[in-house]
């Protein structure tokens, strides 16, 4: 009977041990917007954004699942702490100003006009923008120039000069508008527009412009709920981003996408 009350003590115990051991989990979360995060079966690329998460999250016990969600609906999710971190927002963006940003960023992006090649329009501030009919992604911010325009326009029962998309490879999906010019331009970030163009072999493109923005405005960040650790995660991110840099790691991880660290 001892022994029995013994060998379940310890059991019970070996549990509780096992328990407390098991590392916390987070799960972060966007639409497709390679490189800053690709697909999530993707182990060995994921996307930057995803490594720079895991590997500094998994330095401090904390396993980080990355999902694959259409944008609209993982800034919901975010707030309901279905998901704890959104990948690659902004601080501009309205949607959001109510998550908890780390102080520093996980990237910074730039907004650019790409048309096919028999197209010879440039961008030249927003009255250019009234030449031609624009394709966007649905809920992404583009900024305090861009975006009062693409909001008036996307109000507008008919005539309207912006295109929205929604889903899975929205980008994928407007460059196949753009090939049959039903759209004229795209604007998206330089480093996902020459990513995905690569990946689907589309070169009858060119470059037609950026928004001029100050850099400081494209920082891109993984917003985390509003929920009690937030905060810690947060912080957990910006030391460890500034650790990496230090460390030449950030630059090994940027180095696997072809990129160079933007500081």
């Amino acid at each position: 009977m001892i022994k029995n009350t013994i060998a379940a003590f310890i059991t019970l115990t070996c549990s509780l041990v096992s328990s407390s051991v098991i590392a916390e989990t987070i799960t972060i979360a966007a639409d497709i917007w390679c490189p800053y995060n690709c697909d999530p079966n993707d182990t060995n690329k994921p996307g930057f954004i995803v490594d720079i998460a895991k590997t500094i999250f998994g330095a401090n016990g904390i396993t980080v699942i990355y999902r694959e969600i259409p944008w609209a609906r993982a800034k919901t999710m975010v707030f309901s702490n279905e998901i704890q971190g959104l990948i690659a927002a902004t601080l501009a963006d309205n949607d959001t100003k109510n998550l908890i940003f780390p102080k520093e960023e996980s990237a910074r992006m730039q907004n650019t006009f790409y048309t096919l090649r028999s197209n010879s329009w440039t961008y030249q501030g927003i009255k250019s923008l009234q030449e031609v009919k624009i394709g966007v992604i649905t809920g992404y911010d583009y900024g305090t120039d861009l975006q009062p325009y693409i909001d008036k326009e996307l109000s507008k029962k008919h005539n309207g000069k912006v295109i929205a998309i929604a889903g899975n490879a929205p980008l994928e999906r407007l460059i196949k508008m753009l090939t049959i010019n039903r759209i004229d331009v795209i604007l998206e970030d330089e480093s996902v527009f020459s990513y995905t163009s690569k990946k689907i072999g589309f070169t009858d493109y060119r470059y037609a412009g950026d928004d001029k923005s100050d850099p400081i405005d494209n920082r891109l960040f993984i917003a985390f709920s509003p929920a009690k650790k937030s905060n810690q995660y947060a912080k957990l991110l910006s030391t460890g981003i500034s650790n990496l840099r230090k460390s030449g790691e950030l630059s090994r991880i940027l180095a696997k996408y072809g990129l160079k660290d933007w500081k």
